[in-house]
């Protein structure tokens, strides 16, 4: 069995990026999701034993860790659409316009924190609903009514600006 130390540099190889998002969805703040993945594997490499799903551990640890983050904090700083999308400059058009990713920011932060976490850890952080529900230790039947409600939600306020699609 591989050392504790070499399943986090694997699972950070493969989720990197997942884990950052899934802690920005929960921060709303670039440099507390770093820290907040940083705390979680930091206490991770300290474990005794490894936990049966380690990956389902390591994210549920960075969850708690942004919580954690954000509890000690004063007030938070508004996540950006450039935040959650980093799209270069020239494939901008491809997703309308500036103006809708700020639409589609608003949109995002009408929503109740639950389904605005569900709908960037499915969508950018791109876990499963499965692994959203082991995560959060809701039913996935809740999980995935928070994404199709926020959803929803969007569809509904972003056609006010751009007309049904």
């Amino acid at each position: 069995m591989k050392s504790i130390e070499d399943q986090l540099e694997r699972l950070y190889d493969l989720y990197g990026e997942q884990f950052y998002h899934s802690a920005l969805a929960v921060t709303r703040s670039p440099a507390m999701a770093e820290d907040a993945v940083h705390n979680a594997f930091r206490n991770a490499f300290h474990l005794r034993k490894q936990p049966d799903n380690f990956k389902a551990y390591v994210f549920r640890s960075i969850r708690n860790a942004a919580i954690d983050l954000i509890r000690k904090q004063t007030p938070m700083i508004p996540l950006t659409a450039e935040m959650v999308f980093e799209i270069p400059a020239p494939q901008m058009g491809a997703v309308h316009s500036k103006e809708f990713l700020d639409d589609f920011h608003a949109a995002l932060e009408t929503l109740s924190a639950d389904e605005r976490e569900t709908i960037l850890q499915h969508l950018v952080a791109q876990l499963s609903f499965q692994e959203i529900a082991d995560l959060r230790k809701r039913p996935i039947g809740t999980v995935t009514s928070w994404y199709r409600r926020g959803l929803r939600k969007m569809k509904q306020r972003l056609e006010h600006e751009y007309g049904p699609h």
